[in-house]
Parts: C-alpha cells; sequence; structure tokens
C-alpha cells in the first residue's frame, strides 16, 4: 500500500487515513517542511543531531513525504488508543 495507489480509490483514501484526497493534499506540503526541519535538527530517537546529516537508504519503505504522512494517518486513524483512567 502506497500513497500512488490509495490516493485513486476515493472511498477507501478517506477510510484509511480521515482525510480526503484533497485534504492531504492540501496538508502535504506544511508537513513536508515541518519533517524537513525536524530531521535536519534530530535523530529519529529525537536527540539532536551532531555529525550525520539525515539520508534515506535505496530500499526505504518510505521513500518519500507522501507516503510518511499516510503511514502517519493510518496509524492515528486505524491503531488503537489507550485510555487513561
Amino acid at each position: 500500500m502506497n500513497y500512488e495507489n490509495l490516493s485513486k480509490n476515493s472511498v477507501q483514501f478517506p477510510a484509511m487515513t480521515g482525510y480526503t484526497v484533497k485534504e492531504f493534499e492540501n496538508l502535504l506540503p506544511h508537513f513536508k517542511i515541518r519533517l524537513e526541519e525536524e530531521l535536519i535538527t534530530k535523530t529519529l530517537t529525537g536527540k539532536p543531531r551532531l555529525k550525520h546529516k539525515h539520508s534515506l537508504y535505496k530500499n526505504s519503505p518510505l521513500p518519500d513525504t507522501e507516503n510518511n504522512l499516510l503511514f502517519i494517518l493510518i496509524y492515528l486513524k486505524q491503531g488503537t488508543t489507550q485510555k487513561l483512567f
């Protein structure tokens, strides 16, 4: 499942993400800016990035910003939640 394939299905896309394709595309530029800022300044564990810059590897499961955002939205919509009492 990736953004290119899922975005072609106007019924399944909102069911999986909670957003229409148009809403997703409006959100994408803002997410891209924020993601790039985070990856430049912090490691994936949240620590300050000191030496090595972030780079994607050849066979990355999330090769672009669209798929990163898609993964996050599906996780948030479909994932289980924990309630605090």
